[in-house]
């Protein structure tokens, strides 16, 4: 049986990844990894549905991230709707930035924001042609309409976009800090 399996091994398997020492047969890992695949032979029916399932994972996973982030956008408390973010679902690429304060006071936060993104972030606008620009922040420290006007103002400025959809959700939590949430994307 074993000079079966040799014989087996050394017509089947590729020369370069067969070693001799000392005239016995060595299994390296390449070889044994070559040899499991081939016993796993498969027809071109079997290969392609195994293909066709691959592809399948791949693009439920894809859209079950994009499900999570629309229904993290049009959670209770923010001002998107479920349309306004409904088109996220069939965009041809999309990147998402995320940017927190950490001012120490309710003041300037936004211009923090701004100030890091239009001035130390290198962001690949080039292949993306809109935005949603999601602000977070806590209802006890709300936002002033000065600061937000001011905020869109620069973002609309810095990216220059046509499509460029602002929008806030108020959580209940203590923290006086605002994460603003970007995802740049491509129909």
């Amino acid at each position: 049986m074993e000079k079966l399996r040799t014989s087996i091994i050394k017509h089947q398997t590729p020369r370069k990844y067969i070693s001799t020492i000392q005239g016995k047969l060595c299994f390296t890992e390449g070889i044994l990894a070559y040899w499991l695949h081939q016993m796993k032979r498969k027809n071109r029916s079997k290969r392609k549905r195994a293909y066709r399932q691959e592809r399948r994972k791949a693009y439920l996973k894809k859209m079950g991230r994009r499900l999570n982030l629309v229904e993290s956008l049009t959670v209770p408390g923010s001002s998107f709707t479920r349309q306004d973010v409904e088109f996220l679902m069939s965009i041809e690429k999309g990147m998402s930035y995320d940017y927190t304060s950490i001012t120490g006071n309710a003041e300037g936060r936004l211009a923090y924001i701004a100030d890091s993104m239009t001035k130390y972030q290198q962001l690949d606008r080039d292949g993306y042609d809109n935005a949603i620009v999601c602000v977070i922040v806590s209802s006890k420290y709300p936002l002033a309409e000065a600061e937000c006007r001011e905020f869109q103002a620069k973002v609309r400025s810095f990216l220059k976009y046509e499509d460029i959809r602002f929008g806030t959700v108020q959580t209940d939590n203590d923290s006086k800090e605002v994460e603003v949430k970007l995802l740049l994307s491509k129909l």
